[in-house]
């Protein structure tokens, strides 16, 4: 018995039926779809949790950048990161505010901005696909949302605060009296303003509160925003880069700070930097928590060799490909865990690691040659450089690393044969 199966990018995001070409139609065996639909609807049932990413939606509502302010010092000009009552100020990010994209609903929030105080104890980093490459993350953006870490190290998760977009409720009879919290009126301020913009916006179907889209099938309370982990690609190409929490982007911003700088005549004279909350992965990234960095870059490794990536990208269904919880099922699958003990484990993520190094080096050329970037200029103000994003498809093939690339591979197969071979043997061991 056969099936139709449709793949192919429709003309418009509102096409009939009737606009669908019939080279997007093709015929597969019913036994070949099952199998494919299977792997992909089925359960992690592995050692391994592939988590989709948070939905920080509507985007201009919480993307920020911080503000600052031009002061005569001598004859010098000095910019400087600008402050209300000892506390920091921030508007929407200028990327953000655009909202890239086409479509009436993501025409209807272009050129939304919010500006106010800011709450130290509500900034989070978030890293995303757009400056997602193999190997590496270029960059990452800062939010501000109503939302705190519960927990301590790896156990640590996000709680929202949807009481501070509930004011009609009049659970939060004290906003408009004064406080001795500044942090606590700040973001209750700046929810508010929030939940009153997404009331004129949103469409009848949406949710009430502004904080149940941010938490959008509980996507940004499932995160884990101080454990180390592997993040990678959802749909379309498949590779991978490890997230430490401690870490630093290629162009060396931490994930688990804001980054602010005071310029004086064109030159970088100081820099600041503010604690954030955790780093969160967003809806266009999985994120897969892991024990310790070895085992995040040998994961990476594996995710980033050229024999798994056709693995997992020979499973995935639609157009473009859907990735999801792909790799971590094909790990189940073949037996995959990391092993300390095994030098092949041991070497794919010194391996890894090398390739990291070599990837970032070269995303830095990248933006300082070809787009007259200027890396040491990039921070959390309104003065930073701009970095482009979608800079992957630009980077995918740069990497001159060959010796390395082929090297990764070789042990990734000899990783493939051997842990498969273990549970081969570890199920003929349970069977007697």
């Amino acid at each position: 018995m056969k099936v139709t199966v449709l793949k192919g990018v429709l003309p418009t995001r509102d096409a009939e039926l009737s606009d669908i070409p019939q080279k997007f139609y093709t015929q597969v065996d019913l036994s070949v779809y099952q199998k494919s639909v299977n792997l992909k609807v089925a359960k992690q049932e592995g050692h391994y949790r592939s988590n989709q990413g948070a939905t920080i939606t509507p985007i201009p509502l919480w993307a920020i950048e911080f503000n600052t302010y031009r002061r005569k010092i001598g004859g010098k000009y000095q910019t400087i990161p600008a402050r209300d009552e000892g506390k920091y100020l921030a508007k929407t990010a200028r990327w953000a505010k655009d909202v890239s994209g086409t479509g009436v609903e993501k025409e209807k929030w272009r050129g939304i901005e919010i500006a106010g105080r800011i709450s130290l104890t509500n900034i989070f980093t978030v890293v995303t696909s757009a400056w997602l490459v193999p190997f590496a993350l270029a960059h990452r953006y800062v939010v501000h949302i109503p939302a705190e870490i519960k927990g301590k190290g790896k156990q640590a998760v996000i709680s929202v605060r949807h009481d501070l977009a509930d004011y009609r409720t009049g659970r939060l009879k004290g906003w408009m009296e004064p406080k001795d919290d500044l942090d606590e009126t700040a973001i209750a301020d700046w929810t508010r303003t929030a939940q009153k913009i997404w009331d004129k916006t949103k469409t009848d179907k949406s949710s009430d509160l502004v904080t149940d889209r941010l938490d959008y099938q509980k996507t940004l309370s499932n995160q884990k925003p101080k454990s180390i982990r592997v993040v990678h690609t959802r749909s379309r190409t498949f590779y991978a880069a490890v997230l430490n929490p401690k870490g630093t982007t290629a162009l060396g911003l931490p994930y688990d700070a804001v980054k602010l700088q005071t310029i004086e005549g064109g030159e970088i004279i100081d820099e600041t930097y503010l604690p954030a909350g955790g780093v969160i992965c967003d809806n266009l990234l999985h994120s897969i928590a892991v024990d310790s960095e070895e085992e995040a870059y040998w994961m990476m490794g594996l995710f980033n060799s050229p024999i798994f990536n056709k693995i997992v990208m020979d499973k995935a269904l639609g157009e473009p490909p859907g990735i999801y919880t792909l790799p971590v099922k094909m790990m189940d699958h073949f037996g995959i865990e990391f092993d300390a003990s095994d030098e092949n484990h041991i070497k794919l993520a010194d391996v890894a690691k090398s390739l990291e190094k070599r990837m970032k080096k070269t995303l830095v050329n990248y933006l300082s040659d070809e787009k007259e970037i200027r890396p040491d200029f990039v921070d959390d103000t309104d003065q930073s450089e701009d970095v482009p994003s979608t800079i992957s498809s630009a980077l995918m093939n740069r990497l001159d690393d060959q010796d390395s690339l082929d090297e990764l591979n070789e042990v990734a197969k000899r990783i493939l044969k051997n842990d498969s071979r273990k549970k081969r043997m570890t199920r003929l061991d349970d069977a007697r």
